[in-house]
């Protein structure tokens, strides 16, 4: 072969070579120089530890592949050795906010199951990671798992499977893409560890009119519905299985035992959120008539007649459960309720096919079912209200029977042995040290939540407002100086045995602040920011508990740490406003201060209140009415908006303004004796005093004791 033909070849290759080696020298240089100038993030789950190199912390970035960051969720905070210390038994829980422990983390499954553990073996050492996170789903759970891998665990428990169709690339989600094949997800996910892939995805998504611009619970998704025949929906529950065979493979590899429970959701007391191919509205009010009235068998009669013409509604199948399970056929409701599950189009629970995969996926013995335990546990054999506070999260009772469960499946995992019986549910609540206060709070917490779409038009919600009301009081009852002292030594002695249990601490604080103790509350405070320091939540409550104590400067301070970890973190600008405002002077900085807070969270009634407030207090009252009106359009159930511009107008001498206000009070919290005072006081003033006597006289009625309105009404009489 002569030499031109070789030389061709060669210059062909070197062209060749140069087309393929030239982008990846280019992105090569980029992402170097993108690392070199700080562009990016570290996408790792776990990091090490800045303060002790023994040591790991949860990475808040970590989320930023999956969620817009104004968005992200973080888990509870983490910091443990990387080292299993010796003799300790290390279980790590992963899944979404069920498995975190929503409403009340310090009491879910994590705690629950290693107090569980802990008391049937005195002599042992246990030490369960809450690696669970909000909102997230298959897609995120994988990469955790695949990170706590180093955790050198002696246990995975698993409680995966709510969030499938609404989380990162369901096809509910909110959050990006809905529609990729799992082959690009995961392509897309491995770009983004990249600091070129994550500089490129700064350029679209985020600023979407599409996505929410701050976290806004499940109304977020009222327009993201998804029927049972919608071929997108076999996509998510293929992506679920192979994600899921992926972390049991992922397991068996990395020689850590694993415990995956199918999904408990509550099927009697969660009506569907949206039912689509309904009747018309005259029969769906017939039905409802007989429920009211307590006619059973007629309500089942006229739902089954209803169904034969409308087989895709929901609620139909919602209704007839509920009258079957009045009629005492309990066991036969559950197929209408399970039905109504799977035809509700905001997918917020579980359906029937995902534990399908779960039960095959799954061998046998690493199979919990969860679904199984909360049902037996239930009275009716179907899992409801005693067990859930709305659609999928636990009461204190519900998450002791799950943990319950995957305690006695992770004993024969861990090869231990007892004779002493497992804890009751009554003991193991006042060992974990669940009191009246700690339960107001839940209740408290699951009220306003549940008066908020899409919960809110639920059918069977006034019935649910009116146990909430009766648990309120019921808890509030307790509530007595003897029972806060008795609380108050319980949690002292619950940390003089552990005194590096944080989360302990934070109930402990909580605790104090309400009983007025607030220098006690910033000492745990102090504590907590101690031992876990990279958590702003501690120092933003350090902050906010400095506030209280009227100390300005230490308030700023902690309050600056907590936004120099986190930025994005609404409620520590909005504290850090009212701390400057009443440094004097520094009013302007305050006002920047609300206003991030705003920024971060568009619905945030209570900084544009204090903005309020601070020009109130500037004798700028025009001003001040203006942010009171902003605060309540922004979040129209902040009562203390509403109070403080009530009582702004009535200063003013505004009393029909003020009345009206005071209206919207009492339409909000009908329950409440004080909005009904105020009310009347506004009827006083306009000189209507049949309308104010009849508001005193609702007070009375609920509230018989009350002096105040007792008062008023003797002096209109």
């Amino acid at each position: 072969m002569s030499k031109e033909p070789k030389n061709r070849q060669r210059v062909w290759l070197f062209r060749l070579v140069l087309v393929v080696a030239a982008p990846l020298i280019t992105l090569l240089a980029l992402e170097l120089g993108l690392r070199l100038i700080g562009v990016g993030y570290n996408t790792s789950f776990l990091v090490k530890d800045e303060t002790d190199g023994s040591k790991v912390r949860n990475n808040d970035a970590f989320a930023w592949r999956f969620f817009p960051k104004a968005l992200a969720r973080a888990p509870q905070p983490i910091r443990v050795t990387k080292a299993k210390p010796s003799g300790v038994r290390r279980i790590v829980v992963l899944g979404g906010s069920a498995a975190v422990g929503d409403p009340q983390p310090a009491f879910g499954l994590s705690r629950v199951l290693q107090r569980l553990l802990e008391d049937r073996y005195p002599n042992g050492r246990f030490e369960v990671i809450n690696a669970a996170v909000t909102a997230i789903n298959s897609h995120v759970v994988l990469p955790i798992a695949r990170d706590c891998v180093d955790l050198t665990a002696d246990l995975w428990v698993l409680y995966m499977g709510n969030n499938e169709v609404n989380g990162p690339y369901g096809s509910g989600s909110v959050f990006g893409s809905r529609r990729p094949s799992l082959g690009t997800i995961r392509a897309n996910l491995k770009f983004q560890k990249t600091r070129v892939g994550q500089w490129m995805s700064t350029f679209g998504g985020e600023g979407s009119a599409s996505v929410p611009k701050s976290w806004g619970g499940l109304e977020m998704f009222l327009e993201q519905q998804v029927s049972i025949d919608d071929p997108d929906l076999q996509r998510v529950y293929k992506n679920y299985q192979a994600n899921l065979e992926d972390i049991v493979k992922l397991a068996s590899n990395a020689n850590v035992p694993l415990l995956v429970s199918t999904m408990a959701v509550n099927l009697e007391d969660s009506a569907p959120f949206i039912s689509k191919g309904d009747p018309e509205d005259s029969v769906v009010e017939a039905v409802y008539e007989h429920f009211a009235n307590g006619r059973w068998e007629g309500a089942e009669t006229l739902a089954r007649s209803a169904l034969a013409r409308n087989t895709t509604s929901a609620n139909l199948f919602y209704c007839i459960g509920k009258a079957m399970v009045a009629q005492g056929k309990a066991e036969e409701a559950t197929v209408y309720f399970s039905r109504a599950r799977d035809l509700d189009t905001l997918r917020f629970r579980a359906d029937t096919q995902i534990n399908k995969i779960i039960r095959s996926v799954v061998p046998q013995g690493n199979l919990v079912d969860g679904e199984q335990a909360l049902a037996e546990a239930d009275p009716n054999g179907i899992p409801g209200k005693e067990h859930f506070h709305e659609h999928v999260h636990f009461t204190f009772e519900g998450n002791y029977h799950l943990s319950l469960a995957f305690a006695q499946a992770a004993e024969k995992k861990l090869g231990l042995t007892s004779e002493k019986p497992w804890l009751s549910l009554g003991a193991c609540e006042q060992a974990m040290g669940l009191t009246p206060f700690h339960q107001r709070e839940i209740v408290q917490e699951m009220q306003l939540r549940l008066r908020t779409p899409p919960f809110s038009g639920q059918f069977g919600q006034e019935a649910r407002e009116a146990l909430l009301a009766k648990q309120l009081a019921e808890v509030s009852s307790e509530m007595t100086p003897a029972m806060g002292q008795r609380s108050m030594n319980t949690y002292a002695a619950m940390i003089e045995k552990d005194p590096t249990d944080w989360v302990t601490r934070q109930q402990f604080a909580s605790l104090l602040a309400s009983a007025g103790k607030h220098a006690e509350a910033t000492a745990q405070w102090e504590a907590i920011t101690k031992s876990i320091p990279h958590d702003p939540t501690g120092h933003f409550q350090l902050g906010s508990s400095r506030n209280r104590q009227k100390e300005w400067i230490a308030a700023e301070k902690a309050l600056r740490e907590a936004i120099a970890i986190r930025n994005q973190h609404p409620k520590a600008w909005n504290s850090l406003g009212i701390s400057l405002s009443r440094q004097g002077k520094r009013e302007s900085e305050a006002y920047v201060c609300f206003q991030k807070a705003i920024d971060f969270d568009p619905k945030m009634a209570e900084a544009l209140m204090n903005w309020g407030l601070v020009l109130q207090n500037q004798k700028n009252l025009e001003a001040a009415e203006a942010k009171f009106e902003q605060a309540i359009l922004a979040d129209k159930r902040h009562l203390p908006s509403y109070a403080r511009l009530g009582t702004l107008l009535a200063k003013a001498s505004r009393f029909q303004r003020a009345t009206e206000i005071y209206t919207m009070v009492v339409e909000l919290v009908p329950e409440d004796p004080s909005a009904r005072i105020n009310l009347a006081l506004g009827y006083i003033k306009m000189g209507k005093k049949a309308d104010a006597k009849e508001q005193l006289q609702m007070c009375l009625k609920l509230d018989p004791a009350n002096q105040l309105a007792r008062q008023y009404l003797q002096q209109l009489q």
